[in-house]
């Protein structure tokens, strides 16, 4: 390995135990163990405070920057926060684990950026206020994607006030586009790099004019002035303090509140009065069996000779040909029973070509038959008794579906003759 391939590699490793080093200590700092309920689950449990480096390799950041015990030490070994025990297995924090009280003063409110956003790039642009000890990105369990909104929580109230003054002042003030790519940055552009294109494009038409005289003659170039790259935070953000935004979020959901005891007061005065003979017919109907007439020569079998390759096809055929009530395809594939509504459609199943090019077709009888008819009856019994329930709906949703469904309802005005 050449000096310069030893220099570039040790500069990579020091970049890599830099990016280590501050993720661990971020696993401990005092607003993540504040939220992180695993973390602070295994520190207390752990009777002098260390945790196992194999726990840490678990996690997704840590497994994206390395997968050896080593490196983390390594990494850890220069922190001023955190300590290595003396086998070289565990990590823990000097100092004591300290309780904030002013989260909410420190912590804004975001909103209005790209679904790509992640917590990396709402940290490195909130950055310029203050120091940023904690960025919250809620997500939707079912779909992973990320709600639209964020928390940002700074080490200081100040460096929060910062951050909404700044938003407050430069809102509606440009006509950038409210959803500029998060890795993107841009910069100042200065008067001279706008004019560079244009002097460099004059200059090259003047040598191409003068011919091969000027040669020799080194072409003068402008330097361009270096402009300082500017963190682009989109001025079109929303922030607020989170005191704000839970005074905002409480008056909300007192004035849901009082919506909807209106609604449910309104339902209840539109509801339709229930009569004790309506009660009865309800529960003389859910207390009907549901029981099947056994009736002879109504179970077709086919002994099929090939695979049936679409179902909803061949039951469609079937119907074409006969009025049936219930069709059953055997696991195998060597079966078919097919249950009719009258003998004279079982017949004209057994006449068939359909049926005679799939196989033998017969008409179940004797204890054949009764079997099957036994079959069908715990099958039906086992069905009900399985059956899941529909979820019950409560609260707001359960309001929300009765208003809907007494919206869609038929409006028809009867007019007594």
């Amino acid at each position: 390995m050449s000096a310069d391939e030893e220099t570039s590699h040790r500069k990579r490793k020091k970049r890599l135990y830099n990016t280590i080093r501050e993720q661990m200590e971020f696993y401990f700092s005092d607003s993540n163990l504040a939220k992180d309920r695993y973390l602070s689950h295994v520190l207390k449990s752990s009777p002098d405070e260390f945790v196992d480096i194999d726990v840490f390799l678990k996690f997704n950041k840590i497994r994206r920057l390395t997968l050896k015990k080593n490196e983390i030490i390594s990494a850890v070994s220069s922190s001023e926060m955190l300590q290595v025990n003396d086998e070289k297995s565990k990590i823990r924090r000097i100092t004591p684990v300290a309780v904030r009280e002013n989260i909410d003063e420190c912590t804004v409110f975001v909103e209005n950026f790209l679904s790509t956003t992640d917590t990396d790039w709402l940290k490195s642009h909130f950055s310029s206020f203050g120091e940023v000890t904690y960025v919250s990105l809620p997500k939707f369990k079912s779909t992973g994607q990320i709600k639209g909104f964020a928390f940002v929580e700074f080490s200081t109230p100040d460096a929060a006030k910062r951050a909404c003054e700044h938003f407050s002042i430069t809102k509606g003030d440009t006509e950038t586009n409210m959803y500029s790519e998060p890795p993107i940055k841009s910069r100042k552009i200065d008067q001279n790099e706008q004019t560079e294109d244009y002097s460099s494009q004059n200059e090259e038409l003047q040598t191409q004019q003068e011919g091969n005289t000027h040669d020799k003659k080194k072409k003068k170039r402008k330097r361009r002035k270096k402009t300082k790259d500017t963190q682009d935070i989109s001025p079109n953000l929303y922030v607020v303090p989170k005191i704000e935004w839970k005074r905002m979020r409480n008056k909300y959901l007192s004035l849901q509140k009082s919506n909807m005891a209106q609604i449910k007061k309104t339902l209840c005065l539109l509801k339709p009065k229930t009569t004790p003979t309506d009660i009865e017919k309800e529960i003389s109907d859910t207390e009907k069996p549901t029981t099947i007439d056994f009736k002879s020569g109504l179970i077709v079998k086919i002994s099929l000779n090939k695979q049936i390759l679409n179902q909803k096809l061949f039951k469609d055929e079937i119907k074409s040909i006969a009025d049936i009530a219930y069709f059953e395809l055997d696991r195998n594939q060597e079966f078919v029973y097919i249950r009719s509504n009258t003998a004279e459609d079982s017949n004209k199943l057994l006449n068939s070509d359909l049926v005679a090019s799939y196989g033998h077709g017969e008409v179940l009888k004797d204890d054949e038959e009764c079997s099957y008819w036994k079959k069908i009856e715990v099958d039906r019994r086992e069905t009900r008794n399985t059956k899941t329930q529909p979820k019950k709906m409560r609260g707001r949703e359960k309001i929300i579906s009765k208003a809907e469904s007494l919206l869609n309802a038929p409006k028809h005005i009867h007019f007594d003759d």
